[in-house]
């Protein structure tokens, strides 16, 4: 049996960028969480983030590598995001 072939590292070069007509809104209350809804204009299709997620969205307007991301969220929030929550996230908006 071999061992699963591992995953290519994300590049920290790598400049995510949202499709245009994915819109992140303001902080919104779902009970006693804060959530922000994206939404493609494009196929009407939407869902919630939390504000570290919606923090990150924001940023991805293509000028920015994922390294300089990770460092603004470090700063911002304490703590550095690692390999699989950038796969998470990637994942989450059908990137590559």
């Amino acid at each position: 049996m071999s061992a699963p072939a591992e995953r290519a590292a994300v590049p920290g070069s790598y400049r995510p960028a949202l499709r245009a007509g994915v819109l992140v809104g303001g902080p919104l209350y779902d009970g006693p969480a804060t959530v922000h809804l994206v939404k493609d204009t494009g196929t009407g299709h939407a869902f919630k983030v939390g504000p570290r997620e919606a923090f990150l969205l924001a940023r991805m307007d293509g000028t920015r590598a994922l390294d300089d991301l990770g460092t603004e969220y470090a700063a911002a929030h304490g703590k550095r995001l690692g390999e699989a929550q950038w796969r998470q996230l990637l994942a989450l908006l059908g990137t590559p």
